[in-house]
């Protein structure tokens, strides 16, 4: 018996090592989409800041694809395994959705296929960390508008961000789930309060012209 026993688990062993093996192959190509998801992603924020819903659309296409990917890579590993996969996607995934929301904001229209919900359940921080970058991009956008010399437009913009603000401080979700929720309003409350100061000054300035 003692024989057996040794070869159990060896064999247990080896099937281990085969296992994280695949897992390791399929991280090493979530890396490689997730290099291709960020950037995409980026390269249409930087189209939406500039005012091409086309270029923007083009590159937001191009992500979705990648991100497509992700999901296939990510069920294609044992469920117990997922977390290795779905840690390496963050940054792309946030990246994603602070593209997809400025182009639904910008351009007035969604992306097709573009669920917070859905993503959410691959990995919610970064969904979360994805709306924060949106709301800070529209924080640059209102500065533009700002030194543009059109307040009005900008205080607009403003609005949006303290509703945005609202909802977000309004979460009564547990550190553990979301560990950089509060460090991220306080960083939020403290642009929110520049550019209050920002637009005040602004329209003094007009008034005393």
């Amino acid at each position: 018996m003692p024989g057996k026993t040794i070869k159990s688990i060896e064999r247990f062993l080896s099937a281990l090592v085969k296992r994280y093996d695949e897992v390791d192959a399929r991280r090493e190509e979530a890396i490689r989409v997730n290099r291709d998801l960020l950037r995409h992603s980026t390269n249409a924020i930087f189209e939406l800041t500039r005012g091409s819903c086309s270029r923007g659309l083009r590159e937001l296409r191009r992500a979705r694809r990648c991100l497509r990917r992700a999901l296939e890579i990510v069920s294609s590993v044992p469920e117990e395994e997922r977390r290795h996969i779905i840690r390496v996607l963050g940054d792309g995934l946030r990246e994603f959705v602070e593209g997809a929301l400025l182009y639904q904001y910008v351009c007035g229209r969604k992306l097709r296929g573009f669920d917070l919900e859905e993503l959410s359940l691959l990995n919610p921080s970064s969904v979360v960390e994805g709306i924060f970058d949106f709301i800070g991009e529209l924080r640059r956008i209102f500065l533009e508008k700002l030194i543009g010399g059109d307040v009005r437009e900008a205080s607009k913009y403003l609005e949006d961000m303290r509703e945005m603000y609202n909802m977000l401080a309004r979460l009564n979700i547990k550190d553990y789930y979301l560990p950089s929720l509060k460090r991220r309003l306080d960083i939020l409350r403290s642009q929110i309060d520049k550019s209050m100061e920002d637009l005040h000054v602004a329209l003094a300035r007009g008034r005393g012209r």
